[in-house]
């Protein structure tokens, strides 16, 4: 085990980590998708009554158990600001977002035997920009990250069948929370069959890869199945519709639904820089190696497969990567010295950190828009585009009419689609002063009353009626 001293360095050092990712979470306010504010909202609905359906797609157990609980607390504390609200719901990922470094350090120690390697590789995956940029927003796989490395660790630490079934549990939950996240019970069986134990190797294998699957089964009967059951009447209702969605359908929620198989790998520099990719290549070649390498192929694979990608999706990846990483460091070292081994890993850390500009890209001048009307004591219809960029239902409650605009908006449809409202809020790059939409927006009677900017934000043009 790590010194004591040590110890004490990784306390302080877990705590400025964990500063920074509150801090980022709250400087920067708004969101980056959907999800987010689905996962919020259905929080929200469980915590202060907020009206919300959630997309027959989504488990909302995560909702259930990270979100609402800090919500309710916050607000019986006396806390009523929505923003600050949101924010504290923020506060469970946060923290399994260090329960990962800590985890990813006590694998790479049992793994390595070597407690330098683990502390690199955990210092490697504190500073990479995925698990620290999504920590202090509610996406999910940063909670599914923890579960999976903590399945891991239950599988390296006191090999026993419980031990086993546990893993497969934690690794149903991790899928409860989003169903893509099944990708990793393949590299986790395939480490129970690469070790064996008794006088049948063959059979200790199956043994023991049928235990952990086993855990993972009754875990999604319980997650999915009698969830979706107790809360929509039907079970696996979520899951049946995810999988008609995504693998029936082939349709995704988002602006470019498909991206070619070699999507990840094509975008690889941003999620893994080339210096780190080479020292996970030279970790790589060594075949003790290769069960771990697993946990970052194995799921690459099948990712890739899927028509939709995102970056952060690969969240589960990246811990496993970094641990290679961190070996493939310690072999070039010991070959061509610290020093230089030293300033590729400075480099590659400032190449990993300077990505965290993704968060800029927030709809925070949305946000602040919301917070504007939501104010206005006789709004009581409310239209815009991407209503999930102005929080939704979270900023309006259970009072305030929301009205989509199609995007792009259409001129044609405009009329109808903002009948009613009392304030319109439009992306100013589609209001450009002469074009056919403000032209509609003119020739209906409407007068612009304020904008909200913020960095890299997306700017907003509030409308109000001219009488």
């Amino acid at each position: 085990m790590l010194r004591a001293r040590s110890g004490r360095l990784l306390i302080a050092a877990l705590s400025a980590v964990a500063l920074a990712r509150l801090a980022l979470g709250w400087a920067i306010p708004g969101f980056l998708t959907g999800d987010d504010v689905e996962i919020l909202e259905a929080g929200f609905a469980r915590a202060t009554g907020l009206e919300f359906v959630p997309w027959g797609i989504r488990n909302t157990l995560i909702s259930d158990l990270l979100v609402a609980p800090p919500v309710a607390a916050a607000r019986f504390l006396g806390v009523a600001d929505i923003w600050t609200l949101c924010w504290i719901a923020t506060l469970p990922f946060v923290a399994l977002s260090l329960v990962s470094i800590v985890l990813l350090l006590r694998i790479a120690e049992k793994w390595t035997g070597e407690p330098k390697v683990a502390l690199l590789a955990a210092t490697i995956y504190a500073l990479h920009w995925l698990p620290f940029g999504y920590a202090g927003t509610v996406y999910p796989r940063t909670a599914s990250t923890t579960l999976v490395l903590a399945a891991v660790a239950l599988l390296l630490f006191r090999k026993s069948v419980l031990r086993r079934i546990g893993a497969g549990l934690l690794l149903a939950l991790a899928f409860a929370f989003r169903y893509s996240e099944a990708i990793y019970l393949l590299p986790a069986v395939a480490f129970v069959m690469a070790t064996s134990d008794g006088p049948s190797p063959a059979a200790s294998r199956v043994r023991r890869a049928a235990e952990l699957a086993g855990g993972f089964f009754v875990g999604v009967l319980a997650f999915c199945g009698l969830y979706d059951w107790a809360m929509r009447g039907e079970a696996f209702a979520s899951l049946i519709e995810f999988a008609r969605y995504t693998l029936v359908e082939r349709q995704a929620s988002a602006r470019v639904a498909e991206q070619p198989v070699y999507w990840y790998l094509w975008r690889s520099p941003k999620w893994l820089d080339p210096v780190a990719l080479g020292l996970l290549c030279v970790a790589a070649r060594r075949r003790a190696h290769w069960v771990l390498l697993g946990f970052v192929l194995l799921p690459l694979a099948v990712l890739s497969l899927i028509h939709h990608k995102e970056l952060r999706y690969l969240q589960g990846i990246v811990p496993f990567a970094c641990l290679l990483v961190a070996l493939g460091a310690v072999e070039v070292a010991r070959r061509h010295g610290k020093r230089l081994v030293a300033a590729l890993l400075v480099l590659s850390i400032g190449w990993s950190l300077a990505q965290l500009r993704f968060l800029r890209r927030k709809s925070t001048a949305a946000v602040q828009a919301a917070q504007a009307v939501a104010a206005l004591p006789a709004v009581r219809r409310f239209a815009a585009p991407q209503l999930w960029a102005f929080g939704d239902r979270l900023f309006f409650g259970n009072d305030v009419a929301l009205s989509p605009i199609s995007l792009p908006p259409v001129p044609e449809l405009l009329k109808a689609e903002i009948a009613g409202a009392d304030r319109v809020a439009l992306w100013v790059d589609t209001v450009a002063p002469g074009d056919a939409m403000m032209a509609a927006l003119v020739a209906d009677g409407w007068c612009e009353e304020s904008r909200f900017t913020a960095g890299r934000s997306r700017p907003v043009a509030l409308f109000r009626p001219c009488r």
